[in-house]
């Protein structure tokens, strides 16, 4: 059985008294409940503010378009490179003039095969000057061929360019908008619809409150890191109010001791479902640790 009793600073931490192979209950008083997750969110473009469709007060959730920036030039830049895309691919994939092309190379060297043949049979049949010309005209079949195919691949080339072009116009457009990049509150709307911002300039502030942070200082001999992720409860109370409990989980441990007070920084997520719980509030925090063996060590 083991009673821990230590005031530190004032601050009363207790392990209450329980069988050694029982659950340890620690109590960490002066915890102080803050914000988990908060965002400014600002603007990624310069431009004139077009619309902002939320206010203070309002909930939001992550990947929400709450507003944007004016965007006419951007969407129309996408529309241009849009239809030079759609053209780019109808070239890629027209194989008229290769298939033209190998047909002229087919009849060009039936020709020159036949005039061979009569050459063969009677020398002075077809003249020297018209077998050049069969032979060159041969031959200017075979590269028309070849231009084609490189034609088509080309224009394959310049659809793959086109689709990055469009990713970009795509991206800028996107880059306009203002999107909520966590779920939680609107607690500060600092633009309005037709002022000028610029890149980096905060627009608005959301705070996640369906999970808050409880923080506070405990005794090492208390504490261990491994007892991260031991459950917790937390109790409010407050003057003519009744006390309110919220369950959450042990987060972190710090494995640094404060050589002058001998405490550990602590502290754990806690669950907000009614969002009734206000970040600001100092709290009790009630761990649940593991038991330890006679011969274990308190401290890592």
């Amino acid at each position: 059985m083991r009673i821990f009793i230590i005031l530190t600073a004032g601050v009363l931490l207790t392990a209450q008294s329980l069988p050694a192979d029982e659950p340890q209950t620690i109590v960490i008083d002066s915890v102080l409940v803050t914000v988990l997750e908060k965002a400014d969110v600002p603007a990624r473009e310069a431009g004139l503010l077009a619309t902002l469709n939320i206010r203070e007060g309002d909930l939001v959730r992550a990947g929400q378009v709450l507003g944007g920036l004016d965007d006419k030039v951007s969407q129309l830049e996408r529309d241009r490179v849009n239809a030079e895309l759609d053209l780019a691919k109808q070239r890629s994939t027209n194989d008229v003039r290769i298939r033209f092309s190998e047909k002229a190379e087919a009849v060009t060297r039936a020709e020159l095969k036949r005039a061979q043949e009569s050459v063969d049979k009677f020398s002075k049949a077809i003249s020297q000057t018209e077998m050049d010309r069969l032979r060159l005209s041969t031959e200017k079949s075979t590269l028309e061929v070849e231009q084609a195919r490189r034609e088509q691949r080309e224009a394959e080339l310049e659809t793959r360019v086109k689709e990055q072009e469009l990713r970009l116009a795509d991206e800028a457009v996107h880059r306009r908008t203002i999107s909520a990049p966590i779920s939680g509150i609107v607690v500060q709307v600092s633009k309005s619809p037709g002022e000028w911002v610029e890149p980096g300039e905060t627009v608005l502030r959301i705070l996640r409150v369906d999970l808050l942070r409880a923080e506070g200082f405990a005794d090492a001999r208390l504490m261990q890191r491994r007892q991260a992720g031991q459950p917790v409860t937390l109790t409010i109370d407050q003057p003519g109010e009744k006390s309110q409990t919220y369950s959450g989980k042990l987060v972190f441990v710090s494995p640094e001791v404060n050589r002058f007070n001998g405490q550990v920084r602590v502290w754990a997520e806690i669950e907000n479902p009614n969002l009734a719980l206000r970040p600001g509030l100092t709290a009790t925090m009630t761990v649940k640790s593991k038991p330890y063996k006679d011969n274990e060590p308190l401290g890592e």
